[in-house]
């Protein structure tokens, strides 16, 4: 296979995403030691420096009780919501247990999809990028993007379950916001992301696929 001309900006680019890669697994590696260390000792000094706060809605629980609200433009409806704002301190053994099972599933996603990105520029730096392993590489980046995503709001989700058991109001009923808010937690964009990475994927192995044809008839 033929190469092409070497390209400094790639150069530079590999450069930045292996020492991003780097750092990276330092960033994950500490995130991952503070999780054990209070899984291991829950009232440590690590959980009363580490909180996570999430938020549910409380219904009234006497039907009696009424809240109302008014608006000064009379096209608008109001409907009025109260929801409660919860700290929670991260010292229970058995919710960091699944806090460290999805922060290592959803950030593996990621590392793996950065060092696939790294690998790929550094075929380009040597000026061999239109080889089948770069059309590999391409898709599990796209795939890597969209199972982090979906991973992060798996966890997310049974992190909250978890969070609402542990919560009791006296005369209201806590519930799950509405499924706006949990659209909110969602990145699309990322999914969206990932999808147009396994396009560019199937329009670049067609590509490597024709070069080397052209190679051949040559």
């Amino acid at each position: 296979m033929k190469t092409i001309k070497k390209s400094k900006l790639a150069v530079f680019f590999h450069y930045l995403i292996s020492i991003f890669y780097c750092l990276y697994i330092g960033w994950l590696a500490f995130n991952i030691l503070v999780v054990i260390s209070i899984i291991i000792e829950p009232d440590g000094s690590s959980s009363r420096l580490s909180t996570t706060s999430t938020m549910f809605e409380l219904s009234p629980l006497d039907s009696t009780q009424v809240y109302t609200a008014n608006s000064s433009d009379p096209a608008i409806q109001v409907n009025m919501k109260l929801y409660g704002y919860f700290l929670f301190r991260k010292g229970n053994r058995v919710y960091n247990s699944l806090l460290l099972l999805g922060f290592l599933l959803s950030q593996g996603f990621y590392l793996v999809a950065i060092n696939q990105l790294r690998k790929f520029l550094f075929t380009i730096t040597e000026g061999t990028p239109f080889v089948n392993e770069n059309a590999r590489r391409i898709r599990m980046l796209g795939f890597c993007l969209i199972g982090a995503e979906l991973a992060r709001i798996f966890y997310q989700y049974f992190i909250v379950t978890y969070l609402k058991g542990t919560v009791s109001v006296p005369g209201a009923r806590v519930s799950y916001v509405d499924f706006g808010f949990y659209l909110d937690w969602l990145n699309l964009e990322i999914i969206f992301a990932g999808f147009i990475i396994l396009v560019i994927a199937e329009v670049f192995k067609i590509g490597i696929n024709l070069r080397e044809e052209q190679e051949l008839t040559i």
